[in-house]
């Protein structure tokens, strides 16, 4: 996908974002964040996309730059958030993606990076609004393509040199509009943050394998594939072979946890 279609798309998602963030029941639960109800999700999504917008905005290369975010007093929760999509689309249209700025990711570091990253973030807490509202996820087939491999390329296999990593598994991943599937090991993190000093013991991580036998195969849409992957959507819409345990700690690597 070129930058303008993850601007449309971006702007597609937090659309229907907006739209269900004015109609919903902000006390109702979020069945695919754990302990998050609809009014944590739409701070959690403001938040979010008001910090980008200052980044994109200011081409900013430290986020320690970036002032506090903080809801305006007497406006609502969904007028929130509202100012918060508007600030970002704006940002995005009038930066180039190759403009440099802040990003967590080595991938990362353009503009290009955060218009990709906050189209799927868009997309997939989309889907979690919708879960919540009673409503069937439903991804573009474009962005369901990108974000398998947006996933694949930038939130998996990115660990911390700190972090240790014992792969356990093999498994495939086979998406019926790739031309190839992709193979990936999946295993366990451990460490001990520099900073922080807190002791990290057997998280779920995952990275691109070269070859090997894989111990389970999954295979699907990309859509399917794509909810799955991020704790959206049932296995049960993919057609898994081997090792059930590989699956779910694949499974756990890129979705446990995360909001």
């Amino acid at each position: 996908m070129q930058y303008r279609d993850h601007i449309d798309a971006l702007d597609r998602y937090s659309q229907r974002f907006n739209d269900l963030t004015q109609i919903a029941d902000h006390d109702a639960v979020v069945p695919s964040c754990r302990g998050w109800n609809v009014a944590d999700l739409v701070s959690h999504l403001a938040e979010v996309q008001h910090f980008w917008a200052r980044i994109v905005a200011g081409r900013l290369g430290d986020p320690g730059e970036v002032e506090e975010t903080v809801r305006p007093a007497g406006s609502s929760l969904a007028d929130y958030f509202d100012a918060g999509r508007r600030s970002l689309a704006s940002a995005l249209r009038n930066a180039a993606p190759e403009d440099p700025c802040w990003s967590w990711s080595k991938t990362g570091g353009t503009v290009q990076w955060v218009a990709r990253r906050q189209h799927h973030e868009a997309a997939i807490h989309l889907a979690d609004l919708e879960l919540a509202t009673g409503h069937a996820p439903q991804l573009l087939r474009e962005t369901a393509v990108d974000g398998i491999n947006e996933m694949i390329d930038v939130m998996l296999g990115d660990f911390p040199s700190w972090m240790s990593y014992e792969p356990q598994w093999l498994v495939e991943v086979d998406v019926e509009e790739f031309d190839t599937a992709t193979l990936l090991t999946v295993g366990l993190l451990s460490g001990t943050g520099p900073e922080s000093g807190t002791v990290y013991v057997d998280l779920p991580g995952a990275r691109r394998a070269e070859y090997g036998l894989p111990d389970a195969i999954v295979t699907g849409p990309a859509d399917a594939m794509d909810l799955w992957l991020w704790g959206r959507g049932p296995v049960d819409d993919l057609a898994v072979v081997g090792e059930a345990e590989a699956v779910e700690a694949l499974r756990l690597a890129v979705a446990d946890g995360t909001k």
